[in-house]
């Protein structure tokens, strides 16, 4: 029953509030219309009541003179006249205080069941009754002739006229009722829509707020509860603006404050990166090479001594390619060297190889540098997402795809490794994959660009980003030379 009152119900509060009125209208119109039945029939039946016992009383005081001189033709005479003056008027018979039917207007005479019907008491009087004969309602009235001395008078008024009557000022009746229901629902729409006006204008301005469009207001016409209800939404759009612009700033100061601390962080990392190549690795290079070379000398004299320095040495080359590998980590040299392209192939070849992970390279689009603060965070993008590769995946293969268009690179990591569940590490910041996710997003929301994750247990994790390019690229500069592999 609800889904169907839905299904055929009208949304529009307009069409609702027009239907309801008219509906009321409607039913008041029927209720009215059976009551004036009522009151119609009843008025038209004591109307027709009241004819025919004048019709009787003058015909019982007309038969009454008739018969005292016993003129039965007399009486004949007068009952057909006044039965075919009047085409309500059935029958008419006389019956005598012995009850012989003295006179009648029935052609095969009066039938027995009728003259029973409705025959008065000893005390005549008069009275009436509704009798059906032959599918007719008939009016059947009871007049006493001189007291009933003489006997009494019976006729028959059909109904039929009432009922014709009844109808058509039922018919005359409805037709004003159905103009009164349309009259009802053109006024109910048009006053409808004076009072849902300014809820239309609110729900406009609400969609327009939800938009973003805060400049919309919401017209005032009048000091009621609309009008209320329009300055309380101003004043809230109101509210909104501000609060909207406090977030804005707030939300800059922040992009400014974490790209200034990024921006140390890469400053720091090549400070760092550059100690280690200066001092450490050159000193652990040099140490590599006097044990060497200490090797070849004490070969032929100590046998023992050249194993313990050749172990040296390799301890020495595993500290050196380890700091290699922190310097990498920190800044690639290949970065700041070779551009974007060469880094990211360099450093997804190396990384993925020490698991045996295949890798395919494409990329797409122009290949000139661009700005050093774009490249240091897409690279860190690719970076985090193939040392999750590395770390979580279990994949065979990884893809990597890079795409240059005019004004934005676009890339993305994918793998068909064990997959993850998303949202359940994305609850749980503080795990060291949540934080990478977490950093990661916050890279590409400070440039402007946006980071997008899919992943589900057994199906692989893909991860893209577009990152919008500046206005000035340095076409200048010499084309990257890495190619789709």
């Amino acid at each position: 029953m609800k889904a169907l009152l839905r299904a055929f119900y009208p949304r529009s509060l307009r069409f609702r509030i027009a239907l309801t009125l008219t509906g009321l209208t409607a039913a008041l119109g029927l209720v009215s219309l059976a009551n004036a039945y009522n009151d119609i029939t009843h008025i038209i039946g004591q109307r027709l009541q009241e004819e025919g016992l004048a019709t009787a009383r003058s015909l019982a005081a007309h038969s009454a003179s008739h018969a005292r001189a016993n003129d039965k033709s007399g009486l004949v005479q007068m009952v057909r006249d006044t039965i075919a003056n009047d085409e309500d008027l059935r029958y008419v018979f006389l019956v005598a205080p012995s009850g012989e039917v003295m006179v009648h207007t029935f052609e095969a005479g009066v039938p027995s069941e009728l003259v029973a019907a409705n025959m008065p008491g000893p005390k005549a009087s008069e009275s009436t009754r509704v009798l059906d004969m032959e599918g007719e309602e008939v009016l059947d009235i009871v007049v006493p002739v001189s007291g009933g001395q003489i006997g009494v008078l019976r006729l028959g008024m059909s109904q039929a006229g009432v009922q014709r009557d009844v109808v058509n000022h039922m018919r005359r009746l409805g037709l004003l009722v159905a103009l009164g229901v349309v009259l009802s629902l053109g006024a109910s729409l048009f006053l409808a829509s004076l009072l849902t006006r300014p809820l239309v204008r609110l729900a406009k301005v609400a969609k327009a707020v939800g938009r973003g469009d805060f400049s919309q207001k919401v017209p005032v016409d009048a000091a009621d509860e609309l009008g209320d209800l329009a300055k309380s939404f101003n004043a809230m759009t109101d509210d909104l603006v501000r609060s909207q612009n406090e977030i804005h700033r707030k939300e800059e100061a922040r992009r400014l404050l974490v790209g200034k601390l990024i921006g140390a962080q890469e400053e720091e990392r090549k400070r760092i990166a550059r100690e280690i190549h200066d001092e450490p690795v050159q000193a652990l290079s040099a140490i590599s090479m006097r044990l060497d070379l200490l090797k070849r000398r004490l070969a032929a004299e100590l046998s023992t001594g050249g194993a313990e320095v050749e172990a040296a040495h390799r301890e020495a080359r595993k500290a050196i390619e380890s700091l290699h590998r922190i310097m990498v980590e920190l800044r690639p040299q290949a970065l700041d060297d070779l551009g974007l392209l060469p880094a990211i192939r360099w450093y997804a070849e190396t990384r993925l190889a020490e698991r045996d992970i295949e890798l395919d390279f494409h990329t797409t689009g122009s290949k000139a540098r661009i700005e050093p603060q774009i490249e240091t965070a897409v690279f860190r993008l690719v970076q985090e997402a193939i040392n999750n590769v590395y770390k979580h995946s279990g994949a065979r293969q990884a893809r990597v795809r890079m795409e240059f268009t005019e004004g934005l690179v676009r890339g993305a990591v994918e793998d068909d490794g064990s997959g993850f569940d998303l949202e359940a590490v994305r609850s749980q910041p503080s795990g060291s994959r949540g934080l990478g996710l977490m950093g990661m997003d916050e890279r590409a929301s400070i440039l402007g660009g946006k980071l997008t994750i899919t992943s589900r247990p057994g199906a692989g994790t893909t991860v893209a980003f577009e990152i919008p390019l500046a206005p000035e690229r340095k076409s200048d500069e010499k084309d990257q030379s890495a190619d789709s592999g």
